[in-house]
């Protein structure tokens, strides 16, 4: 099954992404930050990540730094999911495949999920 890591600092948008996805099939590991979800990779790898940028301890930008030269981290797609502006310049300086804007609907978190497992659609964002 699909391994898809959230890394949220927000524990109620944590449980929500987490459920919808769990519901649509998917399996689903947790992160409160950019720090735990390093150990999490370490310990193992996930198919893909979500990503909030906005967090106290390691923000989304010091994980995206952190990973850049991680071999093991080269291959798993990631999301990032804020209500940071400039949301999809940020997903393209960061080499991000899909932009997702607080607020979203989880339907279209969904899709936003799909688009990111399947590297033959485009970048997007919600």
């Amino acid at each position: 099954m699909t391994r898809i890591l959230v890394v949220e600092d927000d524990a109620d948008v944590r449980y929500v992404v987490s459920d919808a996805l769990q519901d649509a099939g998917y399996v689903v590991a947790t992160a409160v930050d950019g720090a735990d979800a390093l150990d999490q990779i370490d310990e193992h790898p996930p198919d893909a990540i979500l990503l909030d940028l906005m967090m106290p301890s390691m923000d989304g930008w010091s994980f995206l730094e952190a990973i850049q030269s991680d071999e093991r981290c080269a291959r798993i797609p990631i999301g990032i999911m804020s209500a940071a502006p400039m949301l999809r310049h940020t997903a393209d300086a960061w080499g991000v495949h899909v932009a997702i804007g607080k607020p979203f609907a989880l339907d279209e978190l969904i899709v936003q999920v799909e688009t990111l497992l399947n590297p033959l659609r485009s970048r997007t964002e919600v």
